[in-house]
């Protein structure tokens, strides 16, 4: 699996379970929020990549990464709101294994405010194998 083929698994799963209609923001898209209306944002994060195991004949490696969906709800609106998106969200990779990819225990962070937005953040933590 590449590098690319990893992104678009990962969207792919979220555009197909994310059953809402808040807005998805994807990497490197551009998006304006309409104000008063809750919005989120993906992005995916690579790590480390080492080889788990020798084996000369098919290595393998690992590739380590993040999954970041940031939640924006408009400022004054009840945090109920955003935690419950960050529930479903979290629900969506929390141990599930896709297109090659292994996800493992989502984190939940509420980051604060931006400008007209309050920011949660749901950080799921994945790895995915590659063979050369």
């Amino acid at each position: 699996m590449t590098f690319l083929a990893e992104i678009k698994a990962i969207e792919s799963r979220l555009k197909t379970a994310w059953t809402t209609t808040t807005p998805i923001r994807y990497e490197n898209m551009e998006y304006t929020p309409t104000p008063g209306t809750a919005w989120i944002e993906i992005t995916v994060s690579n790590g480390e990549s080492f080889q788990p195991d020798i084996n000369n004949d098919a290595p393998k490696y690992r590739n380590l990464g993040i999954i970041g969906i940031n939640i924006y709800v408009p400022k004054g609106t009840a945090s109920h709101i955003a935690r419950g998106y960050c529930d479903t969200l979290a629900a969506i990779y929390r141990s599930k294994q896709f297109d090659g990819i292994v996800c493992r225990t989502p984190e939940i962070q509420y980051i604060g405010m931006e400008g007209q937005w309050a920011v949660y953040n749901v950080s799921t933590p994945f790895y995915r194998d590659e063979l050369l």
